[in-house]
């Protein structure tokens, strides 16, 4: 009887592997697919960003494989330039936070930040009202303390366009000391070009407490 059972359990996680690995790649195909359109803007009608996003996240969302680095990648081709800016330092924060738990969630306020929040502003709305799209995920600041400690505060700050550049602006999801189920994504609006830079997306950064 055991090994019967043991026999049944090894054919149901090979059906399993084998199913996932179908979903990846109908994953990785879309993801192609996407890419040749938007290289090739002038052929076929307008993507329908929101739509495709949605289409590719609920792909990740069933086989798992998608990873914080992979998104924001996804999110960068989605969305192009023109609403975001993915900097080389965040796509190596990512690498940290590779066993991220919770994607899907990151996922959905990471688009929601570079499609309705960043809408708002360029409408003129002030970022007090803005805000809302994000919920509590978002933070305006770092706390009194980390911003007053130069240590501290130089974590928060990444390289734009050949010049340093400020982000205490965050998204928070977590709060427990652990990479899998705490993330972190800083940023900054830079107004004039009406979009969003990313400039980390990893584990928690230092506080003067700890993470």
């Amino acid at each position: 009887d055991g090994e019967e059972t043991l026999l049944h359990e090894n054919q149901t996680l090979a059906g399993e592997v084998q199913r996932l690995g179908g979903v990846e790649r109908e994953l990785r195909g879309q993801i192609h697919v996407l890419e040749t359109r938007l290289a090739q803007p002038q052929q076929g009608p307008r993507i329908d960003t929101s739509g495709v996003a949605r289409a590719v996240a609920d792909l990740a969302i069933e086989s798992g494989a998608l990873r914080p680095a992979d998104m924001l990648r996804v999110i960068a081709r989605l969305y192009g330039e023109e609403r975001v800016v993915v900097l080389p330092s965040a796509y190596k924060a990512a690498d940290g936070s590779s066993s991220f738990q919770f994607v899907p969630r990151l996922y959905e306020l990471v688009t929601r930040l570079v499609t309705d929040y960043r809408d708002a502003l360029v409408a003129g709305r002030p970022d007090s009202e803005a805000r809302h799209i994000l919920g509590g995920s978002y933070r305006a600041n770092e706390s009194e303390v980390t911003s007053a400690t130069q240590r501290l505060a130089r974590l928060r700050v990444f390289e734009y366009e050949g010049r340093k550049v400020q982000m205490f602006q965050h998204l928070a999801i977590g709060v427990e000391d652990s990479d899998s189920r705490t993330i972190r994504c800083h940023f900054y609006w830079d107004a004039p070009k009406k979009r969003v830079v990313i400039g980390y997306l990893g584990p928690h950064l230092p506080t003067r407490n700890g993470r």
